[in-house]
This record gives C-alpha cells, sequence and structure tokens, in this order.
C-alpha cells in the first residue's frame, strides 16, 4: 500500500506537529506555575488562626416551581351593544377606579331611539289621563243611575287600555335608558388596566372583548407542581415567594389546589396569595419554594470558603498537613453553607 503522504509533504506536517507540542507544553507549566502562585500550599503546615469541624447534619430539602402572579379578581370587560368606539380613555398598566370610565362609544342613535320613546311616552301618558278621568266620571254616573251599564263598560275597556299601554312606554323608556347607559364603559372596581382590544373607531357587536380587567389586591401565584410534590401540600399551608423581576421576597398562603392533574406532563395547578402586595403586576414570573422533607449534609460556616473567580476552596487538615482543597458549594443555612462534594463530614477546617 502507497503512503498517503509523500516524503516532501510528511516533512512540513512532522514539524508542525513539535511545534503544537511545544506550545502545549509551555503552555501546561505556565498553568501550573500561575495555579501554584494563587493557590499557594502551605509549606510551613501552619495552622490557620479559625478551626472548626465540617459537622453532618440533617438539613431541610425544598423544591422550587415556578408560575406567574395574578390578580384573584380579574375580569373581561365585553361589549353588550352594537355601537362604533368613539374614545378609549385608557391604556394597559393604567390605575382605575370603581365607576371610571374607561371607554365610550357612539350614543346618538340611541340617545335618539331614547328621545322619541319618551315623546310617544308622553302622548301615551295625556291618553290615559283622558281614559282615566273618562272612567271615574262613568263610575261616579251609575252610581247615581245616570249612566248605563254598557258605557261603564265601554269607560273601563278604555281605560285598561291606555294603562296597558301606558306601562309598555315605560318599560321602553327604562329598556332604552339601559342600553345608552351601556355606551358608557365603566370600571367594575378599582384596579388596573391588563389589556386592550379595541381602538377609537372600531366597531364592536354584543360580546365583543373590550378590556381585561385586574382586581387592585390581593394578587396570587399560580404554579404548577409536580405530582411527586402534591401530596406534601395542603389548603392553609405557607410557602415562600421569590419574583425576582420586583426584588420581591415574600411568603404566601395557598388557597388552591386543583384536584386533577394533567395526565401528560402530570403537573397539578396550586395556587398561593401573597402576604405582601407592593411592587409587583399581574403576569410577572414567580418561584414557589416550600419543604418536601430532609436530607443529611456536610455543612460549614460561609467564612471558611475562599474563591479564586469560580473556584470555591478550603483548609482542611489531612494527615496532620493542611491542605488546599476544591470543594462545591450548594444552598445557604443563615451562617452556614452545604457542601456538595470535596468534604464528607468531620474533617477539620480552618481559616485565617
Amino acid at each position: 500500500m502507497k503512503n498517503w503522504l509523500s516524503p516532501q509533504k510528511r516533512g512540513p506536517l512532522l514539524i508542525l506537529t513539535g511545534v503544537l507540542i511545544v506550545l502545549i507544553g509551555i503552555s501546561v507549566f505556565y498553568y501550573i506555575g500561575v495555579a501554584k502562585e494563587q493557590f499557594p500550599t502551605n509549606q510551613q503546615n501552619v495552622p490557620p488562626k479559625h478551626l472548626t469541624i465540617a459537622e453532618k447534619q440533617k438539613v431541610p430539602l425544598y423544591a422550587v416551581v415556578v408560575g406567574n402572579i395574578m390578580p384573584s379578581l380579574n375580569s373581561t370587560l365585553s361589549a353588550e351593544i352594537p355601537a362604533q368606539v368613539k374614545e378609549v380613555l385608557v391604556k394597559p398598566g393604567d390605575k382605575i377606579e370603581k365607576d371610571q370610565l374607561l371607554l365610550k362609544l357612539d350614543d346618538k342613535q340611541y340617545a335618539l331611539e331614547l328621545e322619541q320613546a319618551q315623546s310617544e311616552w308622553t302622548a301615551t301618558k295625556a291618553n290615559f289621563d283622558e281614559a282615566d278621568r273618562n272612567y271615574q266620571r262613568t263610575q261616579r254616573l251609575l252610581e247615581k243611575m245616570a249612566s248605563t251599564q254598557v258605557a261603564g263598560e265601554k269607560a273601563q275597556t278604555a281605560y285598561e287600555n291606555a294603562q296597558s299601554k301606558l306601562q309598555t312606554a315605560s318599560k321602553n323608556i327604562e329598556r332604552l335608558k339601559i342600553r345608552l347607559e351601556k355606551t358608557n364603559i365603566l370600571a367594575p372596581y378599582t384596579g388596573l388596566v391588563g389589556e386592550k382590544f379595541i381602538d377609537s373607531g372600531d366597531y364592536v357587536m354584543p360580546g365583543t372583548p373590550l378590556f381585561i380587567i385586574y382586581g387592585a389586591e390581593p394578587f396570587e401565584i399560580e404554579a404548577k407542581v409536580p405530582e411527586n410534590y402534591i401530596s406534601l401540600l395542603k389548603i392553609g399551608d405557607e410557602v415562600s415567594i421569590d419574583v425576582d423581576a420586583f426584588h420581591l421576597k415574600t411568603k404566601a398562603t395557598i388557597t388552591e389546589i386543583i384536584p386533577y392533574g394533567d395526565s401528560k406532563s402530570h403537573i397539578f395547578m396550586v395556587k398561593a396569595r401573597l402576604k405582601n402586595q407592593a411592587a409587583t403586576l399581574p403576569k410577572a414570573f414567580g418561584k414557589m419554594t416550600f419543604p418536601v422533607g430532609e436530607q443529611e449534609a456536610v455543612l460549614i460556616p460561609v467564612d471558611y470558603i475562599q474563591r479564586f473567580g469560580q473556584l470555591e476552596i478550603i483548609t482542611v487538615l489531612t494527615n496532620n498537613v493542611w491542605q488546599r482543597r476544591y470543594v462545591r458549594t450548594g444552598q445557604r443555612f443563615n451562617k452556614k453553607i452545604i457542601i456538595l462534594s470535596g468534604l464528607e463530614g468531620g474533617e477539620t477546617i480552618g481559616h485565617d
């Protein structure tokens, strides 16, 4: 089999390979030198000023799930009559008060219909008054035997017909007044505007969404909890909440656990009401933390950790010699921190 490289090509390749090996060797020796300079060993084996024992103890085990901050009170305001949007007075994020005017629909047609109905009611009322007077007069004549029974019945029928027409006209006015009032969209409660779906000039029909309104308080987190944790939670439990976007740390009380989960994701929805309502907005991202048991862990005081960039180092007594050792840390508990790797518990550690 012929060699795939000719002697002329093989020479430069060997030279290049040799140069790379030299460069790698220089880099390794440089790194070792820098590492020794940054993390010197305790060559004199002088004990540190402060000593302690790495303790192995049980610590709480927590689960963290995510969810959205939502107001417990929210509504979608929709149009109830067909009309053109005349004026939109608020935008998403605006704070609103109960009964504040949010939007105006064109009311010309409805105002005209109400005016016509009021005119018809006036005429109907005049006819009723006339029929009432005639009926009363006929009744007095009948008592004096000065009128016939036929005339009395005729007057009574005319009175009842006029009364019915007046009642119908009155109900029509009330109906048109309510419809005219529906051209003004008012805030159902104090809170803020979450979303807006329309603009001035749009034509809306009954059922067309206009706004989503959020109540001012209370806020709650809607979190998705895996089914293996759901048996550990119950209504009334207190959980911890972190809303990073608003630098908010607070507590919440579980108010609702949806009793059925997603068959595919095996997730349950849990709602918890926040105790601190300040400095947050609906749909903000939040984290819910709650205890799920205990675990055995090695803990040391935080002060005994030395940090060099991303590296974490401790000074530990090994075979009567003080040495530096890399560790990996976990969750903090007050002034102590969990050592995930690097210590087994019972070691003597120190720091200056």
